[in-house]
């Protein structure tokens, strides 16, 4: 697992853990992370194709597998950049639901950071 997979699954997961996916989601997603972590040959569709399948638990999982990769790859500064990306990517539609907040919160404890701090500072 590469940086950009990783990066790719836990914001895929995010993107679909209300149950709704818009079709442009996929190409935000791939597009902040060329922008932010690099380019890579990852097949994003057979991932996504994957995920999709995957319960709420099996996504959580998911998301928690790559968080602990990108941990080990990433610096603060850039696990910050990933996280704030995630939480406009759930904020998108207007609205959190229960399924969005507990995995988002999961990936920030995974990280340390303190979730309700992070959301009040950016969502002013």
């Amino acid at each position: 697992m590469d940086k950009f997979q990783s990066a790719f699954e836990i914001l895929f997961s995010l993107a679909v853990i209300d149950g709704d996916l818009d079709d442009n989601e996929v190409k935000v997603i791939n597009a902040f992370i060329d922008d932010n972590i690099g380019k890579s040959d990852y097949d994003t569709q057979a991932s996504a194709k994957s995920l999709i399948d995957m319960t709420f638990d099996g996504r959580l999982k998911q998301i928690g597998r790559a968080a602990n990769h990108l941990e080990t790859v990433c610096s603060a500064h850039e696990l910050n950049i990933i996280f704030e990306f995630a939480l406009h990517l759930i904020a998108a539609d207007g609205q959190f639901t229960d399924d969005e907040m507990a995995a988002f919160h999961a990936l920030g404890k995974r990280w340390e950071i303190d979730v309700k701090r992070f959301v009040n500072r950016r969502l002013k």
